[in-house]
């Protein structure tokens, strides 16, 4: 991932370290995730069952 952002940016490994460690940038990570409707819900679930092995159950 540096690399991809080293050559994205046209600079070094090396000058990217030392903008990180002098607090000029930081790493974000953007975590939002769509939330599942109950729909969704449903929907999986019966997947889920359709992929059930009977003979795989006790």
């Amino acid at each position: 991932m540096l690399v991809d952002v080293t050559n994205h940016l046209g600079t070094s490994k090396s000058k990217l370290h030392r903008m990180k460690r002098a607090s000029e940038i930081q790493r974000v990570s953007n975590t939002m995730e769509p939330l599942l409707t109950d729909k969704h819900k449903e929907d999986r679930l019966k997947w889920c069952l359709r992929m059930l092995d009977p003979r795989s159950l006790p």
